[in-house]
């Protein structure tokens, strides 16, 4: 695909023309069209307002990535790829660790850091290459990002990379939980790929390691991302293949059936982080989950998660079962069961690095095992409709009347009806666009500025008169016309409003005691509308 293609080249060009933090064009495109939609922020403030706004449509948190990370070509286990200049390693270790814990400057409790040991540098990644036990310069820097994670009680998962390296990020990454992972904290997460062939056995032994040795197991589960330059005999060959390795091992540790550990009540204590895109998945371990949970036989709570700007609607559904499962219990008076949390998953940092990140998404979501038309369609699609939407600035919003999913940052969102107006500035609305402005605008602009002053309790109060007022306009047009016509008509100085504000076929006026009602209720505000 020429689209595909393209984005590749931006991503790894060393050429200025191809880089878009130095080409001021391609900067003006790729910013506004794909990293904004995707990606978190080229700086501390463009990061932590987007992780703001997720927060506010009700994900439980976020998990925050540093775009640094190293690539590595034709390369295998065993591979030497640098001269191991220690000064240059050194300094590759260095940035990495402050670019991590600057990440970690930016998230709060809850939330997760995503790391990369190949963002250490060449020398790391020889190493991980040779299969050396960590130097003592890495075994630093990670000991100073979960002691900083730790105290602001975040957790960090290891993401998994190519097949050259991972078996030593696998064993680095057990050392860290056998020594993080106990008393009950749980900090250090593995991530585990379901397309490669030896996932379950290797789930198996991890958690068989755990409880044997007494630590905790946390694990990240994904289909996987490095097809396109990974050892591809360790892959399954077909997408219905990885699909069930990734379906039959949420069900397997849901239901505590693993080989070689303790069943039913006595199943080890562990963390299970769900990540993926695929709707059938997330909706058959939701499914399981509730089952389970009625059961009394669920073993693991899983926690949800998809990347920004992929599968929002997911997300959103996964939010929205939990919040009706709370309201449910409340309504009937017993106890809530526990809903799984969901988070957003982001990167920050330049935009060809993080490009770099995209294009292995874009890689995984269209097929495990190289089904290009399986996630691409739709991701070409939205990317077409967002240029098209750049070049119309005159669409400030949208107004929705179904279960519709979108980015609510992109516009300003508003309730549709002045009783929203305090609930909606509650929870990030920027107003709200409403027929009883006809009829009471001064006393709702004034709830709007007792807001913005953080007088809330005296917004509070008047938006409560205001909504009784309203109570007696939500018969339809008429009735607004109507109270419009007694009230703001009046104000100013239209003769004759009564009949001028009559409602139009097909709508029918009211009778004499409903127009009596609302004139009376008018009436007894109109020092809202006088003050």
């Amino acid at each position: 695909m020429p689209g595909f293609t393209l984005l590749k080249k931006i991503s790894t060009s060393p050429s200025y023309l191809w880089n878009p933090d130095k080409n001021p064009v391609l900067r003006a495109i790729f910013k506004p069209l794909v990293y904004n939609q995707f990606c978190a922020g080229t700086n501390p403030s463009e990061t932590q307002a987007k992780i703001s706004q997720i927060k506010h449509l009700g994900f439980s948190g976020v998990i925050l990535s540093y775009g640094r990370e190293g690539q590595i070509h034709e390369a295998s286990p065993g591979s030497d790829i640098t001269d191991r200049s220690a000064s240059c390693g050194d300094q590759e270790l260095e940035l990495w660790k402050r670019g991590n814990l600057e990440t970690l400057d930016m998230i709060t409790a809850g939330d997760f850091l995503g790391i990369k040991m190949t963002g250490c540098g060449k020398s790391i990644t020889n190493d991980l290459l040779q299969g050396n036990d960590p130097p003592k310069s890495f075994t630093d820097a990670i000991n100073a990002l979960v002691q900083r994670a730790k105290t602001q009680d975040c957790r960090i998962w290891v993401d998994a990379e190519q097949q050259a390296v991972q078996p030593t990020i696998d064993r680095w990454t057990v050392d860290l939980m056998r020594k993080y992972n106990r008393d009950g904290q749980m900090i250090i997460y593995n991530t585990h790929q379901a397309y490669l062939k030896a996932s379950r056995d290797k789930v198996e032994h991890q958690l068989q390691l755990a409880h044997r040795e007494g630590w905790t197991l946390a694990i990240k589960l994904v289909r996987g991302a490095y097809i396109e330059n990974d050892i591809r005999e360790r892959i399954y060959d077909t997408k219905a293949q990885t699909d069930e390795s990734y379906n039959s091992i949420v069900r397997d540790l849901l239901i505590g059936n693993i080989k070689g550990v303790p069943t039913g009540q006595n199943f080890p204590h562990m963390r299970l982080f769900l990540a993926g895109h695929n709707p059938y998945s997330v909706s058959q371990a939701r499914n399981l989950v509730r089952t389970l949970q009625n059961q009394g036989t669920l073993k693991i709570l899983p926690e949800f998660g998809q990347l920004q700007g992929m599968a929002d609607q997911l997300g959103c559904e996964l939010i929205q079962q939990g919040e009706d499962t709370l309201a449910q219990a409340l309504a009937a008076g017993t106890s809530p069961m526990a809903v799984p949390r969901v988070y957003k998953c982001l990167t920050w940092g330049s935009i060809q690095e993080c490009m770099q990140f995209l294009v292995r998404r874009a890689v995984e979501n269209r097929g495990a095992t190289g089904a290009l038309k399986d996630g691409m369609p739709a991701l070409v699609k939205e990317l077409r409709r967002r240029l098209v939407d750049m070049f119309h600035e005159n669409i400030v919003g949208v107004e929705l009347r179904s279960a519709a999913v979108f980015s609510a940052w992109r516009f300003a969102v508003f309730g549709g009806q002045a009783d929203f107006l305090f609930g909606g500035l509650a929870v990030g609305s920027a107003g709200c666009i409403a027929a009883f402005g006809n009829v009471f605008p001064r006393g709702i602009v004034r709830v709007f500025e007792l807001w913005k002053e953080e007088r809330r309790k005296n917004a509070l109060e008047l938006q409560w008169k205001l909504s009784w007022a309203e109570g007696y306009t939500k018969g339809g047009v008429a009735s607004v016309k109507f109270a419009a016509a007694v009230m703001t008509a009046e104000t100013a100085d239209i003769e004759g409003a009564v009949g001028l504000f009559k409602p139009r076929t097909p709508c029918e006026e009211h009778d004499e005691g409903v127009k009596k009602r609302i004139s009376e209720l008018v009436g007894s505000l109109r020092d809202l509308e006088d003050d």
